[in-house]
């Protein structure tokens, strides 16, 4: 059936939308004005967290998180939000990299630098939300903060949003055609000969990054025997096939980065007359950077590229960028905040790749078991040695914690906010209809976007869309899937949450989830305010925002932690709390009251250990 690219998206319900949420706002704010010298406008956070030493200096050192004062032309939800996304002044220019994904498709990194930075300064990597991009108002403002401070800050751009595409560059690692360490060497050959021969700085690092990157996990269902006939008529308007005359080298990480004055970015598919890097000694300051010419990706590669479209938690990706930034700064103290959708992909990927330390460095070697045997050392021991997670801390800000609850929460109750998110997955669709129709195509996938460009809701949008994608044949499974509310309950890095419980796109009933982990995960801190809307908590006359103070002051907390290493004995109690939590589990099982007494007194007492 061929696409009606004609057929009306939700405009309307969006523009009806942001008039009403805009409207709202404004009464809001003029209410607001008016009441000001009557209403009381400071609060008490309410901080929920076991009280651990660590804990207690991360808050100690995180004054701004205590009390929250909303602006007093901004006291309702409506309000906060609306006005928080509205940007005033200049943003800092960021220098962006492309880097290739195992399968071959390209995502952007936003590299926010200070013109002076030390090697061993904090670097924060941010992640947007469901319909973010490079110009994500609420990261560039991180950014900011971040550079006032002497910090570097990373927003990483996922694949599908902004300018990345979904197709892929070049043939992925596993088609034999060059593995990423010879393609980067390929590829950074003419820099090495004119830097003398030598290049050891962060791209030669993060080749090394991407030689080492593991391949994603999750397949697309099984494609169908016999392409649709619809495939090659995509694949033809697409212009996919072959290049005539190939590059001399296809590169599978592209890399446009500074380090020691050098241009760090060139292939031997580039052509001589288009510059495609940075020069640092030119350039002192961030500036953005172009792509070299790549070849256009055959039906093959298309079948071995097996995401057509941007999912709520895609942790593959996101632990191939946590490589590649270690790989180019690898004595930076590395934490991450999530915002909205953004911090769903967080919190998952923590929950899922517990930290490595150096008390688990022996117990990490590849002597482990292979080809899916089950490790003898047990589930529990495990979560502690997995060595992806590169990162010291994390912040989450107005996670919804349950997409399943979630979003039946919105079409239901909160449907203005469900019109504005289901038309930012409309763009994001219309914007990569053809590469996504071409990659559902080369996989066999059958559906139908004449329906998914009807919906009008979220819910009815992924369930024309992302069930024939991801293979799930319920939405629930496929958002349970995606969900980091089991997650929330494995983390085992600091994890600041932040919350609104008049969030106007979240329900306050989702907090409970986040609530229940804070109370039992001692890795968990969870700060809840009863203003601030959705990614607001604007305060003071100049709508100042609190939510940015609550981040950098917790991410100085960490650093001087880190500095002070005072993190081991809590990591050791929460391993035997971990571990008394399954002997509880067990002796319930059987039945052994007194046993299970016995484990009760020792949980409590290993809790005690942490005051």
């Amino acid at each position: 059936m061929p696409i009606n690219q004609n057929i009306a998206a939700p405009v309307f319900w969006e523009v009806f939308a942001i008039l009403r949420i805009a409207t709202l706002a404004l009464l809001e704010a003029f209410l607001g004005i008016l009441s000001w010298p009557f209403v009381r406008r400071k609060e008490e956070v309410a901080l929920s967290y076991i009280s651990t030493e660590a804990n207690q200096r991360l808050i100690d050192g995180c004054p701004a998180i205590k009390a929250f004062s909303c602006s007093p032309w901004a006291v309702g939800p409506h309000a906060q939000t609306f006005f928080s996304v509205i940007k005033l002044g200049a943003s800092p220019i960021p220098r962006k990299e492309l880097v290739t994904m195992p399968d071959g498709v390209q995502i952007a990194l936003l590299w926010f630098e200070p013109k002076l930075v030390a090697e061993d300064a904090p670097l924060v990597v941010s992640l947007h939300g469901i319909g973010g991009d490079e110009n994500s108002v609420r990261p560039i403002v991180l950014a900011e903060e971040c550079m006032k401070r002497g910090w570097r800050s990373v927003l990483y751009v996922r694949r599908g949003h902004g300018d990345s595409s979904l197709l892929p560059v070049a043939p992925p690692p596993s088609t034999g055609v060059a593995s990423p360490k010879e393609s980067c060497g390929k590829a950074m050959g003419p820099a090495v000969t004119a830097a003398g021969g030598g290049h050891t700085g962060a791209t030669g690092a993060a080749c090394a990054a991407a030689a080492s990157a593991p391949l994603p996990s999750s397949p697309l269902p099984p494609a169908v025997s016999t392409i649709s006939s619809d495939a090659a008529a995509t694949v033809a308007a697409l212009d996919l096939s072959p290049p005539t005359s190939p590059p001399t080298a296809v590169t599978t990480v592209t890399i446009i980065a500074t380090d020691g004055g050098e241009v760090t970015q060139t292939s031997e598919a580039s052509h001589p007359e288009t510059p495609t890097g940075c020069l640092s000694s030119l350039q002192p300051a961030c500036i953005h950077a172009a792509a070299a010419p790549v070849a256009k990706p055959d039906l093959e590669a298309l079948r071995r590229t097996r995401k057509a479209f941007p999912q709520h938690a895609d942790t593959e990706d996101f632990h191939v960028v946590l490589q590649h930034i270690r790989a180019a700064r690898p004595r930076a103290l590395m934490m991450a905040v999530g915002f909205s959708m953004g911090s769903n992909v967080l919190v998952k990927f923590l929950g899922e790749h517990p930290p490595a330390s150096s008390r688990h460095t022996a117990n990490t070697s590849p002597e482990g078991p292979l080809n899916g045997e089950r490790d003898p050392r047990g589930d529990t021991e495990r979560l502690e040695e997995d060595p992806k997670n590169l990162l010291a801390a994390a912040v989450s800000v107005s996670n919804g914690y349950d997409l399943i609850e979630g979003t039946r929460h919105l079409v239901s109750s909160r449907p203005m906010a469900d019109r504005i998110i289901t038309a930012a997955l409309h763009k994001l669709l219309r914007r990569r209809l053809p590469e996504v129709h071409a990659i559902c195509a080369a996989h066999g996938l059958l559906v139908d976007f004449n329906e998914v460009l009807a919906c009008n809701t979220i819910r009815d949008f992924e369930r024309a869309l992302m069930l024939p994608i991801s293979g799930h044949d319920d939405l629930d499974e496929y958002y349970r899937h995606n969900n980091c509310r089991e997650a929330l309950m494995n983390v085992r890095t600091p994890l600041l949450c932040l919350s609104a419980r008049d969030d106007p796109i979240i329900d306050p009933s989702l907090l409970q989830y986040a609530e229940d982990a804070a109370a039992s995960n001692p890795h968990v801190l969870l700060a809840v305010t009863g203003r601030g809307g959705h990614l607001g908590w604007l305060q003071g006359w100049t709508g100042k925002s609190w939510m940015m103070d609550v981040i950098v002051q917790f991410v100085e907390s960490v650093v001087q932690l880190h500095a002070a290493g005072g993190d081991s004995d809590s990591a050791k109690v929460a391993v035997s709390i971990e571990k008394l939590r399954a002997t509880e589990a067990l002796v319930v099982s059987k039945g052994n009251q007194k046993t299970f007494v016995e484990a009760e007194e020792a949980l409590a007492h290993a809790a005690d250990a942490y005051v």
